[in-house]
């Protein structure tokens, strides 16, 4: 495979670029609710990638497309059967990591 592929970023900013309409969460809707200072500190973009289960970019329970492509890569990278993707508050993947020792 080659390592230098980045399908999951790849993915992330196709979709920021189709510009949709977002009904889903997080509620601050790809930044448009966010406070200015906040905008101002991290600047507007990173907001619009702040995306949850969205078609073709992330479901974590049954990973197809970009998110398969990218754990598949970091599977050869890090040589392991399954890697394992979090996208969860910071403490839960060191309980995560506990449970599984």
């Amino acid at each position: 495979m080659d390592q230098t592929r980045t399908p999951y970023i790849e993915g992330l900013i196709k979709y920021v670029k189709e510009n949709r309409l977002p009904f889903h969460m997080p509620g601050h809707k790809q930044g448009q609710g966010i406070h200015p200072l906040l905008k101002k500190i991290l600047g507007d973009e990173v907001f619009q990638y702040d995306l949850t289960e969205v078609d073709g970019v992330y479901y974590l329970h049954n990973p197809t497309g970009i998110l398969k492509e990218a754990q598949d890569l970091a599977a050869e990278l890090y040589k392991v059967d399954q890697p394992i993707f979090l996208s969860i508050p910071s403490s839960h993947p060191q309980q995560l990591s506990m449970g599984l020792i």
